[in-house]
Parts: structure tokens; C-alpha cells; sequence
């Protein structure tokens, strides 16, 4: 697990290549993401909005529209929260043995002392 990746989203973008340039957290949140695209005939810019989750549009967020990311905090140090757009929250375990705390580790799902 790469814990310094917090977010991923792969496009279909076709022709040479995108090329991200900058990223920016909105107030809500989200993120803006600039860039551009070569192509034959030079580049074309381009801007994106996400939601805090990640998703490019209200239809993709699915359930996980203008839900907040402490809507779905379940304050389980031994899981990892998310929003699934078909779903809703999400809490995913942690695998056995993970850091929850100082001296602590995730055992059988709950954070205990080493």
C-alpha cells in the first residue's frame, strides 16, 4: 500500500497523452486539476472538478453525492472509510497487524496495545 497516494483516477484521454500540471483542494473538499492534452495539431488545455471523493460528475458519484467526508467516519482506527457510488460508506479493514495508535496494532478488527 503506497500511503503516500491519496487519490487516483485514470481517464480515457486518447490522442498523445494528458499531462497533468497542477491540483488544488477546493474549500468543500474536492479538487481542481489543470493540465493538457497533446494532440496533432498542438495542445489542448483542460480543467477539472471533483467531489471530495474523487468523481468527475454527480451521475458518477452515484450515492456518494454531496456526502462529506466525515458522513462516512465510522472513528475505527482499524478501517480504512470510503464512499462507493453504488453503495454508500464504505469501511474497509485494515489487515491484521497495521499501526492504529502508538503501540497499537489492528488485531481481529479492533486497535489493540502491542
Amino acid at each position: 500500500m503506497d500511503l503516500n497516494k491519496w487519490w487516483i483516477r485514470s481517464g480515457n484521454g486518447g490522442g498523445g497523452g494528458d499531462t497533468g500540471t497542477s491540483i488544488a483542494s477546493t474549500a468543500d473538499g474536492g479538487m481542481v486539476l489543470g493540465g493538457y492534452r497533446d494532440t496533432s495539431g498542438g495542445a489542448e488545455g483542460w480543467l477539472l472538478r471533483t467531489d471530495n471523493w474523487g468523481n468527475l460528475t454527480c451521475a458518477e458519484a452515484g450515492l456518494c453525492a454531496g456526502v462529506p467526508d466525515s458522513a462516512c467516519d465510522d472513528k475505527d482506527p482499524c478501517t480504512a472509510d470510503g464512499c462507493d457510488p453504488l453503495i454508500g460508506c464504505t469501511h474497509k479493514p485494515h489487515p491484521e497487524n497495521a499501526p492504529c495508535g502508538e503501540a497499537k496494532v489492528c488485531k481481529g478488527g479492533k486497535c489493540a496495545a502491542l
